[in-house]
């Protein structure tokens, strides 16, 4: 309980750090494949976006991340033609978090963040957090929570 708390506090305070980040690329495995999708293996350049992406972070045990789960259907729902989505989990075995995607019917991309790299190289530093990452490659959000902020944030990176 305590770690929870913990990584909760943590998150509170770095949640809405300075953006204007610059993502590195990276690759990570899908934990579920989007169609037309190629190979097993997710690959992140921030050079050349097409879309802004919403990088989901969350856990299966993370019980605020349960919480935050009909959020961010209903956002998939109103903003997956004018945005990426891609869920990120930290569970670290995959089946779990497999297992998650599953139960709550994530209708995006996942991917399996084990050792927290990707979630490091974007300063999360706990779940559940969102990291909106403009067309430029840089974070132009990040929070704990999706909120009326995040959706104003979208809409100004959209048509």
């Amino acid at each position: 309980m305590k770690k929870f708390i913990f990584l909760v506090v943590v998150g509170l305070l770095s949640a809405r750090m300075v953006c204007a980040q610059s993502v590195p690329a990276f690759s990570a495995p899908f934990l579920n494949s989007p169609k037309g999708a190629e190979g097993n293996t997710f690959a992140f350049s921030p050079q050349g976006l097409k879309k802004p992406v919403l990088f989901v972070f969350w856990a299966s045990w993370c019980k605020p991340c349960i919480l935050e789960v009909p959020e961010a259907l209903v956002l998939f729902r109103d903003y997956a033609q004018a945005i990426d989505f891609v869920g990120v989990s930290v569970d670290k075995e995959s089946a779990k978090a497999e297992s998650f995607i599953k139960k709550y019917a994530l209708p995006y991309q996942n991917i399996h963040d084990p050792e927290m790299a990707i979630a490091e190289k974007m300063g999360v530093q706990a779940t559940p957090a969102m990291v909106l990452i403009g067309v430029d490659g840089l974070v132009k959000y990040r929070a704990i929570r999706i909120d009326k902020k995040m959706k104003s944030q979208i809409e100004k990176l959209t048509p």
